[in-house]
């Protein structure tokens, strides 16, 4: 009896509470959505790197593309800018400037600017005497093209009184502002009077005119032929082969050299 009451109280339950079991952690939906978000943020800082990265990369390669560009302009101007000529061996070779062969290379190319638009205000005219000489046109239809011209004569004289340039220039300054002011404008005038209203004295006015006119212009050409010489890498073949015959036959008349 004893053994099977002892037994017995084995099988009786216990007093002392059963060891709890911590209960396993759960993910919650509100977990999830954290969890979400910072996924979401990581993402974006690691887009914001890669674009940081990006720009730093294109900003690089413009700033080498700029330069790149920069560089070529500056070889493109040196090219235009220098003067050649020829060596004792017949080879071209550039033309070295300094700065003070510059400076007065600015200068004589304010004077051969003025100088060109004279010239080409003289073909106009000269191209105006062909036509009257040679008689395939009505002169009094060509009259008026002589006083349109008084305007171009005005414009010309103006921009040259108001040109800023080195006062040792002062006497071709003068006489190309003669030539066009003075002997180009009468001109103008005594051909149109001479035709327009068949006026003998004006005709031999306009004679003597168109002699002066001539000689002046060959006188300022031969002018800036001489200062020329003078200034480093200045091409003077224009300036040589330039004459009012010469531009009358080659390009009014069409004939070759």
């Amino acid at each position: 009896m004893g053994i099977l009451k002892d037994r017995i109280d084995d099988i009786q339950p216990s007093d002392k509470k059963a060891e709890e079991v911590p209960e396993q952690d759960v993910m919650t939906e509100e977990d999830a959505e954290i969890i979400d978000d910072l996924e979401d943020i990581m993402s974006e800082k690691h887009m914001e790197r890669d674009m940081r990265h990006r720009r730093r990369v294109t900003a690089f390669f413009q700033l080498i593309v700029t330069l790149g560009c920069v560089y070529m302009v500056f070889l493109i101007f040196g090219v235009v800018i220098t003067g050649y000529t020829y060596d004792q061996n017949g080879k071209v070779v550039p033309v070295v400037l300094s700065v003070s062969d510059l400076s007065a290379k600015n200068e004589y190319n304010k004077l051969l600017g003025v100088y060109l638009q004279e010239r080409e205000l003289y073909e106009e005219i000269l191209t105006l005497d062909y036509r009257v000489a040679s008689g395939v046109e009505d002169s009094l239809s060509i009259a008026p093209e002589y006083e349109e011209h008084l305007d171009a004569v005005s414009n010309l004289a103006t921009q040259i009184e108001a040109m800023s340039i080195s006062s040792e220039y002062n006497q071709i300054v003068e006489m190309m502002l003669t030539w066009v002011k003075t002997h180009m404008a009468a001109y103008c005038q005594y051909m149109s009077a001479a035709i327009s209203q068949n006026d003998e004295s004006a005709a031999q006015e306009a004679i003597a005119c168109r002699e002066v006119v001539n000689s002046s212009f060959q006188q300022i050409s031969q002018n800036l032929i001489t200062i020329g010489q003078n200034i480093q890498g200045t091409d003077l073949s224009d300036l040589e082969n330039w004459s009012p015959d010469s531009y009358v036959s080659e390009e009014i008349e069409g004939v070759e050299k």
